[in-house]
């Protein structure tokens, strides 16, 4: 986290620098989003939120180039750093990022905020996000550039402030005819106390998109590595794996101005220990979107239950509304 005054610091230098110096603002490119958004949740009505985001890429040099990115926010009342990395890439070679930036994992984390409906991550991914098998780390990432037009892969290994190493594979394979497979695996090695464990995650992807509708069906297999952790040192020493499943269909249409516009169905279902299958969350979202220019706002509702072994019934108190309005420059 860096400091506010900081950050402000860097930012008026990089405008001074822009308007005084020409020649420097060419090697620059500054982009970033403006968000304000209000939640209701099953009780009560929100605050409303508001957000921004500014990165600064370098243009590149000998094929290399560095990518800064800063978040302020209403919820932190802070400005953190989200994203430095640098960024080598040699045509018809390969491409290596080399930094703190996001691991690619599920479509949500393939493509940008830009491609998302909706500004929150789904209740799907927030679920892999507990477990730290999406979001931000120091990573190390390989694509190599002779590949076919139909079949990609990558490679990358990364680290957390957890003392957590891991690896991770994906590939992903275009059909034709609007039909794409793409497939992730994350391998983990844990630190807890004295010794390791070692735990492993897997997202499989199946998109059908064509000019007017999309649709998409994921699945997440893997080892919960808290539960498991915890059967380690204190129970029966066993593991513990979860699965989920969050099928999507949007729709595209266009007004006579050629902006975008359509609903948003989405259902997921996650069953958070195989081996005790009440232990679940259902969920169904449902929304829509209108897209002008550069400016996007969209609203949903969505109904969330989970289980609860103590009164054996389902709650919804994860139950959730929203409205946002997204703008990028």
């Amino acid at each position: 986290m860096l400091p506010p005054k900081r950050v402000f610091s860097l930012l008026f230098i990089t405008a001074y620098l822009n308007i005084s110096f020409p020649s420097v603002a060419k090697s620059f490119k500054v982009n970033g989003k403006l968000s304000l958004g209000a939640t209701s949740s099953w009780k009560e009505f929100g605050a409303i939120d508001y957000e921004a985001d500014i990165k600064v890429k370098s243009k590149r040099k000998s094929g290399i180039r560095s990518v800064t990115k800063f978040r302020g926010s209403s919820e932190t009342h802070q400005v953190e750093l989200r994203e430095a990395y640098f960024d080598l890439k040699k045509e018809k070679k390969y491409r290596i990022l080399a930094g703190y930036t996001k691991k690619i994992m599920g479509l949500e984390y393939q493509r940008g905020s830009k491609a998302r409906i909706l500004e929150t991550r789904t209740f799907f991914y927030e679920n892999l996000q507990k477990f730290s098998y999406v979001g931000k780390e120091a990573l190390l990432r390989f694509e190599p550039a002779t590949q076919t037009r139909s079949i990609h892969w990558s490679a990358s290994i990364g680290y957390n402030e957890s003392q957590d190493v891991n690896s991770m594979f994906s590939i992903s394979h275009n059909f034709g005819g609007g039909l794409t497979w793409y497939q992730w695996l994350l391998l983990q090695s844990d630190s807890i106390d004295s010794s390791r464990q070692f735990v492993w995650c897997s997202v499989s992807s199946l998109e059908i998109s064509t000019d007017q509708d999309q649709w998409q069906w994921e699945v997440s297999l893997g080892q919960d590595p808290f539960e498991s952790e915890y059967r380690k040192t204190f129970g029966d020493g066993g593991k513990s794996y979860f699965l989920g499943s969050k099928w999507q269909y949007a729709n595209n249409q266009h007004d006579h101005n050629g902006d975008q516009f359509g609903p948003l169905i989405q259902t997921t279902a996650m069953f958070h220990r195989l081996d005790q299958f009440n232990d679940n969350s259902l969920q169904f979202l449902i929304g829509g979107y209108y897209q002008l220019g550069t400016m996007t706002l969209s609203a949903h509702g969505e109904i969330i239950g989970n289980y609860n072994f103590i009164k054996k019934n389902r709650t919804y108190h994860q139950s959730k509304a929203q409205i946002s309005a997204r703008q990028y420059f």
